[in-house]
């Protein structure tokens, strides 16, 4: 997800490809009405929108709605242009009911670059996808002409799975899923083996994670180049894809088109967070360790050196809660502060950092004090609050910190509530960022 550069990796090119120079969103989209939201069980962020469940069962989507990826069946518009005679359509600033979903189906919902799916119980499919198509990330059902015109801005079903889908994760325009059997899958783009097939060969098709045949319990993907990683039920993490700057962890900067052991990680993991080209993991004794990209000091060893391996954040000993954004990573600790560190430019870290600015060790966000589970998007952050409600602050161009506002200003260090009245979420929910990396609460 550049995604964790500012402006998405790599330079994107023509008027289509415009949306991968905004901060993707991982907002709190919860409901029909601000004012009537009163909980929500499942959550994840695209590019600059965001999905929920709502009180009563009922999966919602807001923000840009330039791919379909808010799935209501409209799609269209570019804000920066269109919006002073059309936002309503663009962008969707309530809780959206999404098309096809039946109330109470939904167990979990991720989200891509520009799509998202979900996974299902008691309905015709156990997945279902929509947004943007350009490598087939909707699956084997969908058009195959991988261009910016290829959408689905209603929900398709997935199919071809050999047993049950036990979680799903999404990464920039792929997808992956775990299996009841064993094992795992993986169908869109795979031009550096983010399908972990052992091929590069973009596909819709559905296609067998190699050497993977553990039970996954755990699965993150992110990255705007595209990686992946699973905790299996047997305790060991294997990653694959991508591998620049090391974020598989296996000690090289080689891609893997299949999966690889990640070593060094010193005690049982709890769970993942997956960043742009950096991956984390909160391990059960409450530390965090982490390793790839460093450029803006999002590993949090105090420097800017990439890591090719695990390494212990220093300071660190009692979290809750780990997650990675672009170049940045939070956590929640048990005594209900967050800390923050790596790139600052919007306010992601809790203070605004000018000129590509960062920190490489841990700071305290100020002004929560009862955090019990953090997450991180591209260029914002929120934290989970022990009353249910939550607080955001980053970056905030198309509304993505849920304060009611989009564009000005861009950058809010001070964490905002989110909605008026506060939305109240759950006691326990899945939490997944845009990279598809899940907390249990």
């Amino acid at each position: 997800m550049i995604f964790w550069n500012m402006t998405f990796g790599r330079r994107a090119r023509g008027s289509a490809l415009r949306a991968l120079q905004r901060v993707f969103l991982v907002t709190v989209a919860l409901g029909i009405s601000c004012a009537s939201l009163a909980r929500a069980d499942l959550y994840a962020g695209a590019l600059d929108s965001a999905c929920a469940v709502n009180d009563v069962g009922k999966l919602t989507c807001w923000g840009w709605n330039h791919y379909g990826t808010v799935g209501d069946g409209t799609f269209g518009g570019d804000p920066l242009v269109d919006c002073t005679s059309d936002c309503d359509r663009m962008i969707r600033f309530q809780p959206t009911l999404v098309l096809s979903i039946t109330p109470g189906s939904v167990k979990e919902v991720t989200c891509g670059l520009a799509h998202c799916c979900v996974l299902l119980e008691n309905s015709e499919y156990e997945v279902m996808c929509w947004g943007i198509n350009t490598h087939g990330a909707l699956g084997p059902d969908t058009q195959t002409n991988f261009d910016f015109s290829n959408m689905q801005p209603a929900p398709v079903g997935v199919t071809g799975f050999t047993s049950a889908v036990t979680t799903i994760a999404a990464g920039h325009n792929f997808v992956c899923a775990a299996l009841q059997d064993g094992g795992a899958v993986c169908w869109g783009a795979n031009n550096r083996g983010q399908l972990g097939d052992g091929t590069t060969t973009t596909t819709n098709q559905l296609v067998t994670v190699g050497f993977l045949t553990d039970k996954v319990k755990e699965l993150g993907c992110g990255g705007y180049q595209g990686h992946c990683c699973a905790l299996l039920e047997s305790g060991s993490l294997k990653c694959w894809g991508a591998n620049d700057a090391g974020s598989l962890g296996d000690g090289t900067v080689v891609d893997r088109p299949t999966p690889v052991t990640v070593y060094g990680i010193t005690g049982a993991i709890k769970s993942l967070g997956i960043g742009h080209e950096h991956s984390c993991v909160l391990l059960e004794i409450g530390e965090v360790m982490c390793w790839g990209n460093n450029a803006a000091g999002q590993v949090g060893n105090g420097g800017t050196t990439h890591r090719l391996t695990p390494m212990t954040v220093p300071g660190i000993s009692n979290a809750t809660s780990v997650n990675c954004g672009q170049f940045h990573t939070c956590v929640s600790l048990q005594d209900g502060t967050v800390k923050c560190w790596g790139s600052g430019r919007y306010g992601q870290i809790g203070e605004v950092i000018t000129d590509e600015g960062y920190r490489s060790t841990p700071e305290m966000v100020p002004g929560i004090s009862t955090a019990t589970r953090v997450f991180a998007g591209v260029l914002h952050s929120c934290a989970l609050l022990s009353d249910r409600s939550m607080l955001c602050f980053g970056k905030n161009y198309f509304a993505q910190l849920g304060n009611g506002v989009w564009g000005h200003p861009e950058s809010i260090a001070d964490p905002q509530v989110v909605g008026s009245p506060p939305l109240l979420l759950p006691s326990a929910w899945n939490l997944r960022s845009i990279f598809g990396s899940q907390v249990q609460l």
